[in-house]
């Protein structure tokens, strides 16, 4: 399986679900409740009733400019896909990762508002 839904029927992607060559942008970055890693692959047990993604954790985790910050573990670690909980984004610099969320603010915005702010740029 190179692929699993997550919560907001988001799709997550695995690492070798994604082809060389492909376009940088990624989805294989995912938040749980403790945790940031990227999904190497996923497996379906079905005789236990449940799926794992085998994933690489972020470890070193530094606080820089109010973004977690850290590296891959090259270790392998396994965890049941009803843990992740959404898709992150991240920024690769200097052999850091840096973990990207949507802003809070953001959710309490309207589309309406979104579409104000173009009109008034188109007519600026």
């Amino acid at each position: 399986m190179g692929k699993c839904k997550i919560p907001g029927d988001i799709t997550l992607r695995s690492r070798i679900s994604e082809q060389p060559g492909q376009a940088s942008r990624s989805s294989r970055y995912f938040e749980t409740e403790e945790d940031v890693g990227e999904a190497s692959a996923f497996y379906l047990l079905p005789d236990h009733g449940f799926n794992l993604v085998v994933y690489h954790q972020l470890v070193e985790k530094t606080n820089v400019l109010g973004r977690l910050c850290g590296v891959l573990s090259e270790d392998f670690m396994v965890l049941e896909t009803s843990c992740l909980k959404k898709l992150v984004g991240v920024w690769e610099w200097e052999s850091k990762i840096h973990v990207l969320r949507k802003h809070a603010g953001l959710e309490m915005l309207h589309v309406e508002a979104f579409e104000e702010d173009d009109i008034e740029e188109e007519e600026d």
